[in-house]
């Protein structure tokens, strides 16, 4: 079996690839924030959960910082989980 490589694409976000990656999220209604450098999506129902892009990270495919985050519980900042990418 082949494994998949994963890499971060050495090109920065674009706006219209992140319009295109979130709209799942823009198509459940969860709002979009814009907190300087971070776009964040959490649903309209307040569950504990959300969505944050990194506009700084996106711009090197080298930073140390994630890109993307995936959250649930709490908040985004003390998290009961979260997925970084």
């Amino acid at each position: 079996m082949k494994r998949t490589r994963f890499r971060r694409s050495r090109k920065p976000a674009r706006q219209k690839t992140i319009a295109e990656a979130t709209r799942p999220l823009a198509d459940a209604d969860w709002p979009q924030t814009v907190e300087g450098r971070w776009i964040q999506w959490t649903p309209a129902d307040d569950n504990d959960a959300g969505v944050q892009f990194d506009a700084f990270a996106a711009q090197k495919h080298n930073s140390p910082l994630p890109t993307w985050t995936v959250w649930g519980g709490n908040t985004l900042h003390q998290p009961t989980w979260a997925l970084r990418f």
